[in-house]
């Protein structure tokens, strides 16, 4: 099952992964008292850090920023706050900030895919989307389009489940309709991933993934293995890319002590 083209989540996650590095150096020069005011779970063992991001109507990354903060009362669209252990050291830092971008990647894209394009799994059984997967694990550093797209594809069966309790027919055959649109991408999606795999020289192709262990068919391996080709052109975050909010902390706490010592 192949879905709608979308955007790598990897360059949210890379600027939510050098956020957390910088938060860890950060964070070792507070005193007790800053981290009092973001302590995350009512303990300083951990800092709340509320992250806004900007992406393009279509999905991409542009920037994010990264600020200490308690959790608010509400959290806007764009934007996600999690507790981030302060004492545990970096890795447990990062995994905590990469972990909780990853998921609001998915649940943003989900819903935006929602919007544009209707329900992607509308077409199938019940007894088809009861064999989709309800857990969906986090991405290795070499995940591939088939393994975002199946990543995809649990978080958007989700969202169909639920739109299918008490769901009429009518309202079931409005939803496959809308579809249509969708099949007509792919169509041309599909015509131009084998346009491009069959200029490839065979040198070529002996490097690109090696999809065939997973039961694919040709065609879709084509599609996939031309995704991934093209995610490797698209720019990385740059450090413009990424806000570090929190380290104009110390800017303005060393000003005060300055003038504190006169």
């Amino acid at each position: 099952m192949i879905l709608r083209p979308y955007y790598n989540p990897r360059p949210l996650i890379e600027a939510a992964s050098t956020a957390a590095f910088e938060l860890r150096k950060f964070v070792r020069d507070l005193t007790i008292r800053d981290l009092e005011r973001f302590s995350g779970l009512g303990s300083c063992a951990s800092v709340g850090v509320l992250t806004q991001v900007q992406m393009s109507e279509d999905g991409a990354f542009v920037a994010a920023s990264f600020d200490l903060s308690p959790k608010p009362e509400e959290v806007e669209v764009d934007a996600f706050h999690c507790a981030v252990p302060a004492l545990e050291g970096y890795f447990r830092a990062e995994m905590a900030l990469t972990e909780a971008a990853e998921n609001f990647w998915f649940t943003r894209e989900v819903d935006r895919r929602l919007n544009s394009f209707g329900r992607e799994l509308v077409h199938l059984t019940d007894e088809a989307l009861d064999e989709i997967e309800t857990y969906r694990h986090r991405l290795g550093v070499h995940a591939n389009a088939k393994d975002l797209n199946e990543a995809i594809i649990i978080e958007a069966a989700k969202k169909e489940r639920s739109a299918r309790v008490g769901e009429s027919s009518h309202a079931r055959m409005q939803a496959t309709a809308n579809l249509a649109g969708t099949k007509e991408f792919l169509a041309k999606e599909l015509h131009q991933a084998r346009t491009w795999f069959e200029a490839l020289a065979p040198s070529d192709r002996e490097h690109l993934p090696n999809y065939a262990y997973r039961n694919l068919d040709h065609e879709a391996r084509m599609v996939f293995t031309h995704r991934d080709f093209w995610a490797k052109t698209l720019r990385q975050p740059k450090h413009k890319e990424i806000e570090l909010k929190f380290s104009k902390l110390r800017t303005r706490r060393c000003a005060g002590q300055h003038s504190a010592s006169k």
